[in-house]
């Protein structure tokens, strides 16, 4: 058979795009292909189910979490300025740093804030405000903030250590964190259509997200991102913006225009193995999350704010990135098999599933119980089912207009390491994580979702 050309290829994707759309009700997505120095970009669906504008390439979407990334860079480039040291206690520049464990408040550095590894509670989504000092006075309250686990020990996923990272740039710098990062990196890298606040993106085509439940979306509130999210969430983009950074991640660390703005070695650097991260990835960089598939190392993020989901990976040694943007809470099913197509299709690299162990009901049920959730105190209950274990969810709080929120479909799970467990279906499908012993060798953690959930009796 012959191979596709790029365009067929292309062409495939348009129509699986829009197959993958009206299999789960998203309304809108924009996606970018980086090939080399060949870009694609193409827009599907609407804006706002209630004013539909056509998505296009140049649409605006919140990316959410990979933002981190963008944080990341920024603390870099000033460590290459002499302004930082990774490895540097936090309190060298914030003297009024606290925190609730005075041990770890002492010692916690910047490589522990960018690869997650604080051990505190990391869903901490105080309201700073809406001046200047939004960030500041979230890091105030953070000496409330439960720590989890010992400093350095075990990864799970950590917004608020990136609010400290922010604060931290703030503070070197002597500027909000949204001006020193258009200062740090959205100017010197090229990125014009890279935004933090509404009223930026305002005459611009922009996306709400969306709640959808079975087809049907109904519009999220709120839509902004409160601004002490900034560093972990706040960046606003289109897909040319986010297939350039791509660009200038897998680059040597010039612009597009040849100008230096880091060294190569702090690029890979970032992209360096720094801790493991069973579950969401193999191992986290700075803040770069990383994994092995068909022997091909993959680097990636992706972010999730109140009805808008992206996804970003990178493939260095083929020069190739793929972007997803989505304006719907279902959008990470669209994510998944949009990535992977994408992976099959441009390289041929296959995702296959990891083999399933076997094990017997009494070693299943060694693994069932109640967990809790750290950042609510809510719990959700593992079961033994159908030769596996079974996850099922708390239903979630009343959205902003006291709108009830669908209950989450139960999760199969079934093991394919010692500890290891992946989802089989539905909209986890392929999600991965890990059940964490104390000393004792009894279960302490389930690592599900990049975050570790309690056991509790």
């Amino acid at each position: 058979m012959a191979a596709k050309s790029k365009t067929q290829t292309n062409q495939a994707l348009d129509r699986f795009v829009r197959s993958e759309m009206k299999r789960t009700g998203v309304p809108g997505v924009a996606v970018g292909i980086l090939k080399g120095k060949r870009r694609y970009m193409n827009g599907y669906g609407v804006t706002n189910v209630d004013h539909p504008l056509e998505v296009d390439a140049k649409t605006l979407f919140q990316i959410g979490s990979t933002t981190k990334t963008f944080t990341a860079t920024a603390v870099v480039r000033l460590v290459e300025m002499g302004k930082l040291d990774l490895d540097m206690p936090i309190r060298r520049y914030l003297k009024d740093l606290k925190l609730k464990d005075k041990d770890v408040q002492a010692k916690v550095t910047l490589k522990h804030l960018l690869t997650h590894t604080g051990g505190w509670l990391g869903d901490y989504f105080y309201d700073g405000g809406r001046g200047d000092d939004a960030l500041a006075n979230v890091v105030a309250t953070m000496s409330k903030v439960k720590q989890l686990t010992p400093l350095g020990e075990v990864w799970s996923y950590n917004n608020s250590g990136f609010t400290i990272a922010g604060r931290v740039i703030e503070r070197v710098t002597g500027e909000p964190f949204q001006t020193a990062i258009r200062e740090l990196i959205f100017e010197p890298v090229g990125l014009d259509r890279s935004f933090f606040f509404a009223d930026e993106v305002m005459p611009y085509r922009t996306v709400v997200g969306h709640i959808t439940t079975g087809k049907k979306s109904v519009v999220a509130h709120p839509w902004a991102v409160r601004r002490s999210g900034g560093p972990s969430g706040g960046i606003i983009a289109d897909v040319g913006d986010q297939l350039k950074w791509a660009a200038f991640h897998m680059g040597d660390g010039k612009s597009s225009e040849g100008k230096r703005v880091l060294r190569k070695s702090s690029l890979a650097l970032m992209q360096k193995p720094h801790a493991p991260a069973g579950g969401i990835a193999d191992s986290v960089g700075l803040s770069w999350l990383m994994r092995e598939v068909d022997g091909v190392k993959l680097v990636a993020h992706g972010g999730t704010v109140n009805g808008q989901l992206s996804a970003f990976l990178m493939v260095p040694e083929r020069s190739f990135a793929v972007t997803v943007l989505t304006n719907s809470n279902r959008g990470g099913e669209v994510h998944r098999e949009v990535v992977g197509w994408c992976l099959e299709n441009y390289l041929g690299i296959s995702q296959v599933p990891p083999s399933r162990m076997k094990l017997t009901r009494d070693e299943l049920a060694a693994y069932a119980g109640t967990y809790r959730i750290e950042s609510s105190g809510t719990t959700f209950e593992v079961d033994v089912r159908n030769g596996g274990l079974t996850v099922r969810l708390p239903v979630p709080p009343p959205d902003a207009l006291g709108r009830k929120q669908p209950e989450p479909p139960p999760i199969p799970l079934y093991f394919f390491d010692h500890d290891r467990v992946t989802a089989s279906k539905g909209y986890y499908k392929g999600t991965q994580g890990e059940f964490l012993r104390g000393p004792s060798g009894k279960i302490t953690w389930f690592r599900f979702g990049a975050r570790i959930q309690r056991r509790v009796k």
